[in-house]
Order: C-alpha cells, then sequence, then structure tokens
C-alpha cells in the first residue's frame, strides 16, 4: 500500500496550486493530478455550496474513509518517485485534519504556503464570490464573520477572509501535531520572485535531486477568475439573459480548443472582460486596507518570530 509522504496543506489563496504545479515538474516528485480534493476534511464541508447552521458531525468521518481508500490516490507513483503527494489547501486551517493526516501517514512532510494575509483575504473574498458562496460586500463579509463563524462550520470552511490570514495561529496548532522538523513554510512573495531558489528549498526537505530546473516558470497557475456582470447587463432581465447566454457561448468556445484548464480559465476571463467586471476592476477601500493592516500586524510580528523570517514587506 503505497502511502503519501508529503502533503502541500494549505493556506488558501496563498499559491499552493502554483507550488503544485511547479513541483509536478521535476521527474522524481509525485503530485497527485487532481487539485484539492480535501480527503481529510469533513465531507459535509468538502466542495459545500449551501449554507447550512450548526455544526457537522466529526465523528462520521473516520467510519466512511479508510487508509486503503486514501492509498488509491497514489497508485500512478512508479518507483522513480522519491517524494509522493497531494495538493489541498484547506488541511492546515481545519484542526480536525490535522490529526487525521497523522493517524494516516504519521511522518508525513507538510508544506504551507503563506501570502501577505490581506491580499490573500481580498483574493479569497472574491473567489468566494465567484462561486456564488458570497453575496455581500467585503466590508461586510468581515464585520459577520466571527459571528458567522460562531453559527456555521460551513462559514468557517468557506467565509473566513479575516482569520485564515492569522498563519501563526494555524501553525501553532499544526505544530502540536507534528513536529517543526516535518514542516516547510514557504512564503509566496519569495516564490514569484525567485522560484529555482525557492524549489531548491522545498527539494531539498523532500530529498529529491537539486540540480533540476523547471521548465514552466509561470508566477501564477490558479489565478482568481471571478468575472460578474458590468452594471449595463443589469438593468433589465432581458439583458441579464443575453449576457449569461454570450458568456455561456465563449465558456463552450474556449473549452472546446484549449485543454489546459488554466490556459483555458485564463482566455476565458479575458473575453469575459467584455461583458463583465473581473477582480482587476475591483480595488479594496483605503480605510479598510489600514484596518486589515493594523489588525494583521502583532499576527505578522509573531509569525517573524516563530519563523526566523522578515516579513517586512507584508507590513508596508
Amino acid at each position: 500500500m503505497q502511502m503519501p509522504n508529503y502533503i502541500i496543506a494549505g493556506e488558501r489563496r496563498s499559491g499552493t496550486t502554483t507550488l503544485a504545479k511547479l513541483l509536478e515538474q521535476h521527474p522524481e516528485i509525485f503530485m497527485y493530478p487532481v487539485m484539492d480534493t480535501a480527503y481529510f476534511m469533513d465531507d459535509a464541508l468538502r466542495g459545500s455550496m449551501t449554507w447550512f447552521e450548526g455544526s457537522v458531525d466529526v465523528g462520521l468521518w473516520a467510519k466512511k474513509h479508510t487508509k486503503e481508500e486514501y492509498a488509491k490516490l497514489f497508485l500512478q507513483a512508479t518507483k522513480q518517485h522519491v517524494a509522493i503527494g497531494e495538493k489541498s489547501a484547506d488541511y492546515l486551517f481545519l484542526e480536525n485534519c490535522h490529526t487525521r493526516i497523522k493517524q494516516y501517514v504519521p511522518d508525513c512532510k507538510i508544506i504551507l504556503t503563506f501570502r501577505n494575509p490581506i491580499e490573500r483575504a481580498w483574493s479569497h473574498y472574491w473567489n468566494e464570490v465567484g462561486k456564488g458562496r458570497e453575496q455581500k460586500s467585503f466590508e461586510k463579509a468581515i464585520e459577520l464573520e466571527e459571528l458567522r463563524v460562531a453559527q456555521s462550520d460551513y462559514a468557517k470552511a468557506h467565509l473566513t477572509y479575516l482569520s485564515r490570514g492569522f498563519y501563526v495561529n494555524s501553525l501553532t496548532k499544526l505544530y502540536t501535531t507534528f513536529h517543526k522538523n516535518n514542516i516547510k513554510v514557504i512564503i509566496l512573495e519569495e516564490l514569484i520572485s525567485n522560484p529555482q531558489k525557492v524549489l531548491n528549498e522545498v527539494y531539498l526537505f523532500l530529498g529529491v535531486d537539486t540540480t533540476i530546473e523547471i521548465k514552466e516558470k509561470r508566477s501564477s497557475f490558479n489565478k482568481n477568475w471571478t468575472s460578474i456582470p458590468k452594471p449595463f447587463w443589469k438593468k433589465t432581465k432581458s439583458l441579464e439573459t443575453l449576457e449569461n447566454y454570450l458568456n455561456k457561448l465563449v465558456v463552450k468556445g474556449v473549452n472546446g480548443v484549449i485543454k489546459d484548464t488554466y490556459k483555458r480559465r485564463d482566455i476565458i476571463t479575458r473575453l469575459e472582460s467584455l461583458t463583465r467586471n473581473t477582480k482587476k476592476d475591483f480595488v479594496m477601500k483605503p480605510e479598510t486596507r489600514l484596518r486589515l493592516q493594523e489588525l494583521y500586524l502583532p499576527y505578522t510580528e509573531k509569525l517573524e518570530k516563530l519563523l526566523d523570517k522578515d516579513l517586512s514587506s507584508w507590513k508596508q
């Protein structure tokens, strides 16, 4: 039974997909090709799109999952693969995942990616808008976050724009389950500015050949592709219907020509810009950004001490 020996465990909207796509270019690294299976996440929360009140029954997970089932994800790994693993961006934030991973793969190496928490929160918010989970403004959503989380595990899993950026809290909890030597933290801004250097550090961490150079050095694979109709198309029901029809034609046409998922979504977003606004068309209010800078400052400083790493760029 082939079990993984590493997992990219989060944080959401912090470059986990980019890191995964870069690592899978290495001949000695096997990356399960389906991103974010979230195997260790409670079934009621994984991919959930409908709000529900209350908590999930965490005891159900153990009754529905087995090591043998999990091992089947890695059947395509071969003898040449020194490092075998997967990427699921929710594992870090959801504590139940920590203990489940420890139970299944106790010596697993955990890789985390962190990003400027303000940019992460903004990207996360627009991602949820695009998926249809979020209808409120960013300011209202962060105002209600604590109340929402207290009311619903659904909100904790998907609408935690602020608290997922308290990286030091999540990391400290993970340290109680996995030894620090088994955890590697990557700063997204460093990965973007010097991908080969950061990847070499990860290669060393995973025990694979450190002389391999990556071919495709894209800074982002899983961009925020959220788009919403421009105001003109919302004036009447008929215009809204027409825009939706045109958008579906664009998606169908591109899907039929472009095979690569990320390139396909990139092209669709560019074509949609004729009738739709994308995340790039919206800017966080200055007063909101200032508030978040003040909110995250003490957490960033604690993370700096914990990791012994300069994160001054996040404080600017």
